[in-house]
């Protein structure tokens, strides 16, 4: 029987060359071949080092060789076909190669279904997107880049971030204020979000979860999720959720009398037109005039007096769910919408007030000082 003897690590480079040749006719051919061929010499190194030199007789290694099998491996967001050899252990099974293993662990083709997804490219379109139709890597069957392969990659890989992303600590982030604002998705399906900011000025999305309305129990559903990952209770913080345009007067106010005298005017004016506002501003006073009551500075207190760091990121909701046509349940729209928030963080800003934070700190410091103090009052008061 005829040897080879040609030395293994010496065929990816003559590939390589004879790519280089053609690159003026196909670059992406080339980078292609030039890819699959320093694979391929990862790959027979790893089995050197499992098995010994071809055609030795190394006993002492771990494993021997068991041919070569095709395989699959993701590139421009589909399929191409390579050969890898086999490794079989001295005592049965398979040997895995680490450089494969690595390769197809990295989930190209998920992340690029999920980018593209993010950025409206549709389905429907996913292959035009990811592969040149007069390329010369032209999109074979079973390639992964058909409306239904997108879509499952999408599905799996943005359900693995969610439950990651919902289930991670929260412990560490020190939180000063929380924003809360809702979303609605169809007219039965409500989603509520929440976004933190932290001492330094920084905005990290927390969570997301489904109701009908933005009523206290969801929004309380919501508080206990972020407690269960970490979110201290006992820390006093600042919560800002959607106000009425109506009031942003009396938030540029300096001093809380003369906002407190200007928003009971304002719903004295609502009480026949709409007796509901009314009755909803004068119950939720204290909770509007907190931003102002804590003597912020007035840089501070107009970042703060507002939902706008959350209404930025649920308009990156808005435009990445804008494809989607039919919400088939709610866990499709908590995936979506988790992958947008995520999506939105990428390009979140330091708080432009963010150095006046640390008067934030301290207002809230003394705001929990004279709770408690108050709250060990009122049983003295209660027995005299």
């Amino acid at each position: 029987m005829t040897k080879c003897t040609t030395p293994a690590e010496v065929v990816p480079a003559a590939i390589v060359e004879e790519a280089w040749q053609q690159v003026g006719a196909s670059f992406e051919r080339f980078c292609l071949t030039a890819g699959i061929a320093t694979l391929a010499g990862m790959m027979e190194a790893d089995a050197t080092r499992l098995c010994g030199v071809r055609y030795g007789r190394d006993d002492g290694k771990d494993g021997h060789r068991w041919g070569r099998t095709k395989g699959q491996l993701g590139f421009h967001g589909g399929k191409v076909a390579l050969e890898r050899p086999r490794v079989r252990a001295r005592d049965g099974g398979e040997l895995p190669l680490p450089s494969w293993e690595a390769a197809i662990a990295e989930d190209w083709l998920g992340k690029w279904a999920l980018n593209l997804m993010l950025i409206n490219v549709s389905t429907r379109k996913f292959g035009r997107a990811v592969r040149l139709p007069e390329g010369d890597v032209p999109a074979q069957d079973g390639a992964g880049l058909s409306k239904s392969a997108a879509s499952r990659r999408f599905v799996a890989l943005s359900a693995e971030r969610m439950k990651e992303w919902m289930g991670s600590d929260l412990s560490q982030l020190d939180l000063l204020v929380i924003q809360i604002d809702g979303i609605h998705i169809e007219e039965d399906l409500m989603l509520l979000g929440a976004v933190g900011v932290d001492g330094a000025g920084g905005k990290h999305p927390l969570g997301v979860i489904e109701g009908a309305t933005e009523n206290a129990t969801v929004a309380q559903a919501l508080l206990d999720n972020l407690i269960e990952r970490g979110l201290d209770p006992k820390v006093c913080r600042l919560f800002i959720i959607d106000g009425a345009k109506a009031l942003r007067q009396a938030w540029e106010l300096d001093d809380a009398e003369k906002a407190e005298r200007l928003i009971r005017n304002l719903a004295r004016r609502l009480e026949q037109q709409a007796p509901g506002v009314a009755a909803s501003i004068l119950e939720g006073l204290d909770e509007i005039l907190t931003v102002i009551r804590l003597g912020l500075p007035a840089e501070l207190r107009r970042s703060l007096a507002c939902t706008n760091i959350i209404e930025n990121m649920m308009g990156t909701v808005r435009r990445v769910c804008r494809n989607v046509k039919h919400w088939q349940d709610a866990s499709m729209a908590l995936r979506w919408t988790s992958a947008a928030m995520l999506e939105a963080a990428k390009g979140f800003r330091r708080l432009k007030a963010y150095k006046q934070l640390s008067a934030l700190r301290t207002a809230l410091a003394a705001h929990q000082a004279k709770y408690a103090a108050d709250r060990a009052v009122e049983p003295t008061a209660k027995a005299a």
